[in-house]
């Protein structure tokens, strides 16, 4: 029986229009799965990974029931991108990772003035 709490939150998501909405039992299978497969923290990724998605600047937290335990990771740079992952998930492309000197960005060079030409003179 649900409790009351409950009851709010299924009359709150059936809106204005909504004939349908995920029942809670439906809520838990969707959060099984999603911690079962590959953005949960059994992964093998999120196995060999130094950090969590708890503590990186990049996941975007979910709304409602799931908020507590899932994510959408939106960093670019990583595997899980795009995707539901659990905070407790993990990849290697965390927002505190350093990069290699190798990884990270070519500075940019100064701008450079031409002195020797005058425009007026060039010829297509």
């Amino acid at each position: 029986m649900p409790t009351p709490r409950r009851r709010c939150a299924v009359a709150k998501d059936l809106g204005p229009g909504r004939v349908r909405t995920l029942s809670p039992e439906g809520t838990d299978m969707a959060a099984e799965r999603w911690y079962a497969g590959d953005g949960g923290p059994e992964a093998p990724i999120a196995k060999s990974a130094p950090d969590t998605c708890w503590s990186c600047g990049f996941p975007v937290r979910l709304a409602g029931p799931l908020s507590d335990t899932f994510g959408v990771c939106a960093n670019g740079n990583a595997n899980d991108d795009g995707k539901v992952v659990t905070v407790n998930h993990g990849c290697g492309a965390h927002s505190e990772v350093k990069l290699a000197r190798k990884q990270q960005p070519i500075p940019v060079p100064d701008h450079v003035f031409d002195t020797l030409t005058d425009d007026e003179f060039v010829s297509l």
